[in-house]
């Protein structure tokens, strides 16, 4: 199979013995979006206007500022907060003439900052990036033949991304390439969470006084692993 550089990203993801390649994939495009945001991309007018307006989640502003660019942050989150100030005046400039139109400016004002709150201009891009990487994976899956070996040389996927594939797939291939395509995801993700199990069950073994001489095999880093397999790709204590 030749890469491109639309589908290296992809090929890359499965060849990475990571426990879901599309979880690693995801993680590549938010490494990639937070060291582009930190770049001289901030100082960028059109930059400006999107961070400004989409603001960044929690995890994303953790992200940012354990980066160590300072002074990049404190100028996005300055002109962030005057975007911020400016529109809550615009909702609270004129004063409720009746208890119910207070309830209903107040009501008006909490939707407005829920959604403010849960805005994240990276999570937008990552997401954007993430939809483009599951079409290629179809592309690759329909387009070449030995992309399938790929795929079942992989440790199979995380729970959310193993149903993620489940539904693209039926929407991607036709009933007959579908069909394959389940069964073989099914035996692959069925094998690699027995060999899970098993990690884990010898990790706990090696707290037993007749197993403490035993080597770990590849149990030392189960729990990690086992973290990325078994929880949501968007938690943030996913060690990815």
């Amino acid at each position: 199979m030749k890469d491109h550089i639309y589908t290296i990203p992809v090929t890359n993801g499965l060849k990475s013995g990571c426990e879901c390649p599309f979880c690693h994939m995801r993680a590549e495009i938010e490494n990639s979006v937070i060291e582009f945001i930190l770049g001289s991309a901030y100082m960028e007018e059109d930059i400006r206007e999107s961070t400004d307006e989409q603001g960044f989640c929690g995890h994303h502003l953790a992200r940012l500022y354990n980066e160590q660019n300072r002074l990049g942050l404190a100028l996005m989150l300055h002109t962030r907060t005057k975007h911020i100030n400016a529109q809550l005046k615009k909702l609270t400039s004129q004063k409720p003439l009746r208890k119910k139109d207070a309830k209903t400016q107040a009501a008006i004002v909490s939707s407005w900052l829920y959604g403010e709150a849960h805005s994240c201009y990276i999570c937008n891009r990552i997401e954007n990036t993430f939809k483009r990487y599951v079409f290629t994976y179809f592309y690759l899956w329909k387009k070449d033949e030995s992309f399938a070996e790929l795929t079942q040389n992989s440790k199979g996927f995380c729970l959310e991304h193993f149903a993620l594939l489940l539904t693209e797939g039926e929407k991607q291939l036709n009933s007959k390439s579908y069909e394959a395509f389940a069964s073989m995801l099914l035996t692959l993700q069925t094998e690699n969470l027995a060999r899970l199990e098993d990690e884990i069950d010898w990790f706990t073994k090696k707290f037993e006084h007749q197993y403490a001489n035993e080597p770990w095999k590849t149990s030392r880093d189960v729990l990690k692993r086992a973290l990325l397999k078994l929880s949501d790709s968007n938690d943030d204590t996913n060690p990815s």
